[in-house]
């Protein structure tokens, strides 16, 4: 199949090709559960793409393929911990069971060279990936613990620790230390009382600094308890105070493993609106032991829910979970409640926003190095992400330089085009019938396609006419643009684009010399600074859009 819709990165008439690529897809709103693992408990292949070097960013080409046996379709987010400046992430829908390759993203920076071994972590289930960055070697930092007496002088602690509670991010130690060579560090405590102190990162300046440790597990009693840290073989020591918690509850959650009962809402929920500690949620459980309990949600569009406390009676009761986030798009979401091997679930809408995102870039298609755009495929039971495109590069055709765009599809393939900026006018280098799924010559050849220009409403360019065969058919194809409206807005994934050209597209066909004919109408919106937002595709004749495309998230630089 020849991946047409490529063009995201030129003129976009992609949305006719999603179509024909979602057949036989089955999605479920419902989160995906598998393992990374085999049925011996070994991991399953995983390969590492990309040349890694220190001190340069990572692109669209530096990724990680796991393979993940899943057991229940439904979305997933697989990802890694952040060492050395850069981690891995992958987010999508699985439609099928069993094995099943997923691409997870780098982002970042490497900050040294050597060997980072990442753990990758889907569900209950972790494996190991070890990624080589080149550069200077990555080397520990030189630092000292500031020590007197053996204590560690003006240690913090942050958060509250409490028997039968678990540790959270919230809990940290922060000890004053003073490096003389930047480089990594990773420190572990011992564990006491059921609680440990980890942190690893690096530090790029010298001079005096703050290392912070985050807790890790669930204090068993409570009391003063000491905890050393040990930095090149000097030792310092700072207490935590364990204040008196409760038991932990025993309770199971009401409607498990359907939908959770009792179920209610509060608060509103926008797209690009931060939530508040208004926003939350109720629903039922049955205790049968009081005491402490701490509930979360996956994290779905930006945001989660989670609440903890103490139940003092037994039986059939509510329990309250507080949101954190802000919502991305606007849409329903489906969230999964976990309690012991039980769980249910809760769906929230999300209303559209209004917010209009900040413009860095005066270009309605930006062309600046390391930018990436990421959309939307819109149709019935479509989530998440379906293509990344990102500025790589550049190269010269016909005596132009143009700036090279690569976009990466849902199956991890990858197709690459060539876009410019002359004057008001925007061009792509690409194949004639790139712009259309409709026509198919016998062989291709490429031109450079004006696909949108700045400028008032009503101005209008035609392409040249290019010819070939299509089946050994003489078939003549040519693109027909109007600037439909010349400073519009358009409101898509619940974000409200200002400053925006609509362009219309019209392919024109002429087979075997009869008159041109429209064949398909293309909408495509370009906001200023951001570039393309939104597109759709109408089939001549009908007044329903075959496909649509919405930007989800981007980074102009």
């Amino acid at each position: 199949m020849k991946f047409l819709h490529s063009l995201l990165a030129a003129v976009i008439c992609l949305t006719v090709i999603f179509s024909a690529c979602k057949k036989d897809d089955v999605f479920t709103d419902r989160l995906s559960s598998g393992t990374l693992k085999d049925s011996s408990g070994n991991c399953l292949p995983s390969s590492v793409h990309g040349v890694y070097n220190s001190g340069v960013t990572l692109l669209v080409e530096h990724y990680i393929d796991v393979h993940v046996n899943v057991d229940s379709v439904g979305s997933y987010l697989i990802a890694t911990d952040s060492i050395n400046g850069y981690s891995f992430k992958g987010t999508g829908t699985f439609g099928v069971k069993g094995d099943n390759l997923v691409r997870l993203y780098g982002h970042g920076t490497p900050l040294f060279g050597g060997v980072n071994v990442f753990t990758v972590r889907y569900g209950s289930s972790a494996c190991t990936v070890a990624v080589t960055v080149r550069g200077s070697v990555a080397v520990p930092a030189v630092f000292t613990l500031n020590e007197s007496a053996g204590a560690c002088p003006g240690a913090t602690l942050e958060g509250t620790f409490s028997s039968n509670i678990p540790a959270t991010s919230a809990n940290k130690a922060k000890l004053g230390v003073v490096v003389t060579t930047p480089g990594t560090y990773s420190i572990t405590t011992t564990a006491v009382n059921g609680v440990s102190f980890s942190g690893t990162g690096a530090f790029t300046t010298t001079g005096p600094q703050t290392l912070v440790l985050t807790a890790n597990g669930t204090p068993i009693a409570s009391g003063a308890f000491n905890y050393t840290a040990t930095v090149n073989g000097v030792s310092c020591t700072y207490s935590v105070t364990v204040a008196d918690g409760p038991a932990a509850a025993v309770f199971t959650l009401g409607g498990s493993p359907a939908d959770c009962t009792g179920f209610l809402l509060a608060g509103a929920y926008q797209a690009g609106t931060g939530l508040t500690s208004s926003n939350t949620v109720t629903f039922q459980v049955n205790v049968t032991t009081a005491g402490a309990y701490s509930l979360s949600t996956n994290s779905v569009n930006g945001i989660s829910f989670s609440g903890s406390g103490t139940f003092t009676t037994t039986g059939s009761q509510t329990v309250a979970l507080t949101a954190t986030g802000t919502p991305i798009a606007a849409g329903n979401n489906t969230f999964t409640v976990t309690a012991g091997s039980g769980t249910c679930t809760f769906s929230v809408t999300t209303a559209p926003g209004t917010v209009t995102p900040p413009v860095v870039n005066n270009d309605y298609y930006p062309l600046t190095q390391n930018s990436y755009w990421t959309y939307d495929e819109v149709y019935p039971g479509s989530t998440g992400d379906t293509l990344k495109l990102a500025v790589n590069g550049t190269g010269t055709f016909s005596g132009n330089s143009y700036t090279r765009m690569i976009t990466t599809f849902p199956d991890a393939s990858t197709d690459t085009i060539y876009a410019r900026k002359s004057g008001n006018e925007y061009h792509a280098w690409t194949y004639t019938d790139q712009f259309t799924y409709s026509v198919f010559f016998d062989v291709g050849t490429y031109a450079d396609i004006i696909f949108l220009k700045e400028g008032p409403t009503g101005t209008t360019w035609t392409s040249a006419t290019y010819s070939g065969t299509e089946s050994g058919v003489a078939t003549s194809l040519k693109y027909v643009f109007t600037i439909s409206n010349g400073s519009t807005s358009i409101t898509t994934n619940g974000v409200t684009f200002s400053n925006v050209i609509k362009v219309t597209q019209q392919t024109q066909v002429s087979i075997m010399g009869s008159p041109f004919s429209t064949i398909e109408t293309v909408e495509n919106y370009y906001a200023k600074g951001i570039g393309l937002v939104y597109a759709k595709t109408v089939p001549t004749g009908s007044t329903t859009p075959e496909d649509e495309l919405s930007i989800r998230h981007y980074q102009v630089n």
